[in-house]
């Protein structure tokens, strides 16, 4: 009997028009590869750039620690997980406070700066 309600699984098929892989080898160089077929879809250039995109601007991020939680579980242990979680934490730490000392002109640089502008020798004084 046909039941309304009851969920359908969706195939997923097995060719994959667009691609984006990286990979780490021992020495910690990080290489990324990525192609796409338009043999399989014609669209498959255009399914590359958003893949691009959606990797590019943390938008996959939340499903990526989904599968890495549920890989560690099967795989590893729920203690190298959290340690992993630990981790990345402390890099995304890192380079919030890298991307902080990028600033163009830093508040101490800013105060010393108002100051000469407002001294009678200052940039704007005749």
């Amino acid at each position: 009997m046909f039941n309304p309600f009851r969920k359908h699984k969706k195939k997923q098929s097995t060719e994959c028009p667009a691609s984006i892989t990286f990979r780490v080898n021992v020495e910690g160089d990080i290489w990324i590869d990525g192609n796409w077929d338009s043999k399989i879809s014609p669209t498959a250039p255009y399914m590359f750039a958003e893949l691009l995109v959606k990797v590019s601007s943390d938008e996959m991020f939340l499903d990526t620690l989904v599968f890495l939680k549920k890989f560690c579980l099967e795989n590893e242990s729920k203690d190298t997980y959290e340690k992993l979680l630990v981790f990345i934490r402390k890099l995304q730490d890192a380079k919030i406070k890298e991307n902080n000392n990028d600033l163009v002109v830093k508040p101490t640089d800013f105060f010393s700066l108002e100051h000469n502008i407002n001294d009678d020798k200052g940039l704007f004084s005749g």
